[in-house]
């Protein structure tokens, strides 16, 4: 029987125990793969360590001589008391407590408006001018 087959039959078998139809040289030890594993492990932590080493020690090196820089140019003000009102504008909205509305009592078509809208109007001041020819009629009938 081929050795991939053996395998497969073996794994197949064990269904939970991987090493107990093995032979002895063919058995996994799992102690030695773990120690292996922190063993990698160990040496890529100290590999990383020597780069940022090599690292840290090639940015330490001679600087460049330092060129002797102008003072800063700054502005002067000269600064005096005086008064200040202190001023809040802020965002509002406004309603009105009392609302007019304007309306004719007698049916018609509007000849012209007696008054400009937002201005204050006197008690018995002419409001509309209506046409009056629809009311004559009406009355001329009548009587």
């Amino acid at each position: 029987m081929p050795l991939n087959s053996q395998v497969c039959m073996h794994m197949h078998i064990l269904a939970g125990r991987r090493n107990a139809l093995l032979p002895a040289y063919r058995q996994l030890n799992f102690r030695y793969l773990y120690r292996l594993a922190m063993e990698v492990n160990w040496i890529k932590l100290r590999m990383a360590g020597t780069v940022t080493g090599m690292l840290v020690l090639a940015a330490c090196g001679p600087k460049p001589p330092e060129q002797p820089s102008k003072p800063p140019e700054v502005g002067v003000i000269t600064v005096s008391p005086q008064a200040v009102s202190t001023t809040t504008e802020l965002p509002g909205r406004t309603n009105a407590f009392l609302v007019a509305q304007v309306r004719a009592r007698v049916d018609g078509i509007v000849l012209r408006r007696g008054f400009t809208e937002g201005d204050d109007v006197k008690e018995g001041q002419r409001l509309y001018k209506i046409d009056p020819a629809p009311t004559r009629a009406v009355r001329e009938t009548r009587f």
